[in-house]
Formats: C-alpha cells, sequence, structure tokens
C-alpha cells in the first residue's frame, strides 16, 4: 500500500496520522448521526441491506476518535465483509475525510488499484 504515513497490518491495514484539528461544528453535525446508531430497528435494517451485498470488496475509513467504533460497527462491517480492508485514520473523528482529504483520496485510489482494477 503507497499512502503516506500509514502502517499496514493484516486486514486491519492502516493508521493515517491528520493534523487536521476536529472542526467545532462537527458537533452539531453529528447530533442526529448519534441517535440513529441508537436505534435498534435501523441498524438491523442496515445490517440486512449490508448482508445483501457482503461478497463485495470493501474498503472501511474510520477515524480513531470515532465512537461508532466504540458501539461495535467497525468490527461488525468487517466480519459482515469477509473481503474488506480496514483504514484507521488517527486524530479523526466519524468524517475521517475532513481531517485529511489527501490521506482518505491516497487509501481509496490504493484499494481501487490493488482490489477492483485487477
Amino acid at each position: 500500500m503507497s499512502i503516506t504515513n500509514v502502517s499496514v497490518s493484516s486486514n486491519r491495514a492502516a493508521n493515517v496520522s491528520s493534523t487536521v484539528q476536529h472542526p467545532p461544528w462537527l458537533d452539531e453535525q453529528l447530533y442526529p448521526f448519534k441517535s440513529v446508531t441508537k436505534s435498534h430497528d435501523y441498524l438491523v435494517d442496515l445490517e440486512q441491506r449490508l448482508n445483501a451485498i457482503k461478497v463485495m470488496p470493501a474498503l472501511l475509513i474510520f477515524g480513531d476518535l470515532d465512537a461508532t467504533i466504540k458501539m461495535g460497527w467497525l468490527a461488525r462491517l468487517e466480519r459482515i465483509f469477509p473481503r474488506h480492508r480496514t483504514i484507521i485514520m488517527n486524530g479523526s473523528h466519524h468524517f475521517p475525510q475532513i481531517y485529511d482529504s489527501a490521506a482518505g483520496a491516497s487509501a481509496i485510489r490504493s484499494f481501487w488499484d490493488e482490489e477492483i482494477a485487477v
């Protein structure tokens, strides 16, 4: 994998260092998301829909400060998608592309080149 500031190990692959600070408006933006992630019916429906596409390769990009990791969503997605690559971006919350768009784009390009376009 050719992403700057990334260490790779097995499927849970990368830790990307980020220098961008948490934007103050993000807490307001995440409020509706936090309530949705606690909705049992929504989560059951989402998991069923994801099971329908589980044979596809998946790139899972999470921030290390993303609360959904603690809620078990990363582990759940890794179980659903056996053909996954996980990127953990250090210093990022739920929207890691805001914190380091170049590293996010590089991760997507590498995943595409190595898993999809082959």
